[in-house]
C-alpha cells in the first residue's frame, strides 16, 4: 500500500473563549465633554460679563450653584476661587436670575 504524506494537525486544540458571553461596556463622556465646553465658551464670549450668569455646576464631588469668572485650557475659576477641573464636570446648567 502507498504510503500517504502526513496532515498538518494543531497541537492547541483548546476551546477559544470569545466575547459573546460576556460584555463589557465602558461609558464615553466625550460628548458630556462636548456640550460643557459649549456651555463655557457660550458664557465667555456671549454679551455681558461671565461673572453675571449663574451657573449649577455639578461635578463627581458636589453641585454648586456659582458664577465663572475666569477659564483655562483644562479648568475653570469660580466666583469663590474655586479652580474646577473641566473633565470633573458632569453638568452645567444656567440657572433663570
Amino acid at each position: 500500500m502507498k504510503k500517504l504524506p502526513k496532515i498538518y494537525k494543531e497541537d492547541n486544540l483548546q476551546i477559544k473563549v470569545n466575547n459573546k458571553t460576556k460584555c463589557i461596556v465602558e461609558l464615553n463622556n466625550e460628548e458630556y465633554k462636548d456640550n460643557n465646553l459649549n456651555i463655557i465658551n457660550d458664557i465667555f464670549s456671549g454679551l455681558g460679563y461671565p461673572f453675571n450668569v449663574l451657573l449649577t455646576i455639578k461635578t463627581k464631588k458636589e453641585e454648586k450653584t456659582t458664577s465663572l469668572i475666569g477659564k483655562t485650557e483644562k479648568a475653570i475659576i469660580t466666583l469663590d476661587n474655586e479652580i474646577i477641573p473641566i473633565a470633573e464636570i458632569l453638568s452645567i446648567t444656567r440657572k433663570k436670575n
